[in-house]
């Protein structure tokens, strides 16, 4: 942990006050790293750097901003401009599931602004900052769903298809500034996520097992499948034709979405 600290006086998480966000804020915060936490709730958010700097006697600072907005892109952006920021932290996302014509499109677009069109703005804002210091690392979150077409989430894994292409390509461009890109792709894990999706999920895993495979890997341009049951997904899976992939993953959603 201590190299994080060579990038940058601050490490800036989205989606930072819930869930794998929470968990990573949690274990830098008990590394002494200071940090900057961007959520919707200024009330949670305060609550949490409070916790935070009282027990790892840490600098926290908050961004209460929705991300899903081009103000609230723009706020942060504003916020953050003379902060010393040395890695990126984009956690910020949701999911819906079951059938795609019964969800509000007004959901389904919302979460094309947050998963997508928020996450593509902040890694090209912050690439951007980073190469002109020729140094810097960020890390962007897919999913298992992202590699095939994934009936009753179809929009969803389309949001996290999205995000590990860009994740790959950036990958190799970025290097040539010495900027760092991981893009991780858990499987199933107990967040809110779940309850905001309406998925029931079974042997999910906690967050902090997230979390700890996402910070080993911070500064390493690749694909990580982080905690042990989306690495028994994943390698279960990858042998499969697309087709066959896109079938296992409607039987598995069908459940898990109650549909």
């Amino acid at each position: 942990m201590e190299k994080l600290k060579s990038y940058g006086t601050y490490i800036l998480i989205t989606g930072g006050t819930s869930g794998i966000g929470k968990a990573i804020a949690l274990q830098l915060a008990n590394e002494g790293i200071d940090l900057i936490l961007v959520a919707r709730s200024e009330d949670t958010l305060s609550k949490l750097a409070s916790e935070l700097q009282k027990n790892y006697k840490i600098k926290v600072i908050t961004i209460a901003t929705d991300l899903s907005s081009n103000q609230g892109i723009q706020k942060l952006l504003e916020d953050t401009k003379q902060l010393d920021i040395g890695i990126l932290i984009n956690a910020a996302g949701y999911g819906s599931s079951g059938y795609f014509l019964d969800n509000p499109i007004a959901i389904e677009r919302n979460m094309i602004h947050l998963n997508c069109e928020a996450a593509m703005v902040l890694t090209y804002e912050f690439g951007q900052r980073f190469k002109l210091k020729n140094k810097g690392a960020i890390v962007l979150f897919s999913s298992i769903l992202a590699f095939q077409g994934t009936p009753y989430s179809a929009n969803y894994a389309a949001t996290k298809a999205y995000i590990q292409s860009l994740s790959e390509a950036l990958g190799k461009e970025f290097a040539h500034h010495n900027i760092a890109i991981q893009v991780a792709a858990p499987g199933p894990t107990e967040t809110g996520f779940s309850h905001r999706a309406k998925m029931q999920m079974k042997n999910a895993m906690q967050p902090e097992e997230i979390a700890r495979d996402v910070l080993k890997n911070i500064g390493k341009t690749k694909t990580t499948y982080p905690g042990k049951i989306t690495k028994i997904l994943t390698y279960s899976l990858m042998l499969l034709p697309r087709f066959a992939k896109i079938n296992v993953m409607r039987m598995i959603m069908k459940k898990m979405a109650n549909v």
